[in-house]
């Protein structure tokens, strides 16, 4: 009885140890599935900023070339240095605000992109942790089946056990009986000499 209640102690423990990890493993692609979404949610981000980076150094070359024909044509004709000058810093300004937007489209693409090399760290130490925990239902599951099969055999032991207790307790009854039976015919032979 006592090694029953023991095996069934670690059987059960064993069982809960599963269930633990089955739900361990159940939670981390829960969590896998999430740092994925947020992955692809970065991809799209880190599309979005290169093409306003893009589109910044678009300006910015358009601006420096209207820049340069503007000075040409202000070259070319009789105008007054006060336009020229007007218009060049006018132009000017507006090459500065398209640089400035580059910058700033260059700092959100770098953010963007350490986003993703962190998320994408996560989601792979997310999914180490998920292989461990299936891993270990997997030892958990094979050490329960032991246990089911060593309960099995121990169980077929005790019974074979019990038989034999049985049929000893039989023989002993049989010996007694004819040892009786001896007794009383030795005790009669007794009497007659």
């Amino acid at each position: 009885r006592v090694a029953e209640a023991s095996r069934d102690a670690a059987v059960a423990d064993a069982d809960d140890r599963a269930a633990r990890a089955a739900a361990e493993a159940k939670r981390l692609r829960k969590s896998s599935a999430t740092l994925e979404d947020r992955v692809s949610e970065l991809e799209l981000k880190l599309e979005a900023s290169s093409k306003a980076l893009k589109e910044s150094q678009r300006r910015a070359d358009a601006s420096l070339a209207e820049l340069a024909a503007s000075a040409d044509a202000l070259r070319g004709r009789s105008a007054t240095a006060e336009a020229a000058t007007a218009a060049a810093e006018a132009m000017r300004l507006e090459v500065e605000s398209a640089r400035r937007d580059a910058e700033t489209a260059t700092a959100t693409l770098e953010t963007t992109e350490r986003e993703s090399r962190e998320t994408s760290a996560k989601l792979l130490e997310t999914e180490s942790r998920l292989e461990t925990s299936l891993a270990t239902v997997n030892a958990l599951t094979c050490r329960v089946e032991a246990f089911e099969k060593t309960s099995q055999t121990t169980s077929e032991e005790l019974e074979a056990k019990k038989e034999r207790v049985r049929e000893l307790r039989v023989a002993v009854a049989d010996a007694a009986t004819r040892e009786g039976a001896l007794t009383r015919r030795l005790e009669s032979l007794v009497r007659v000499a």
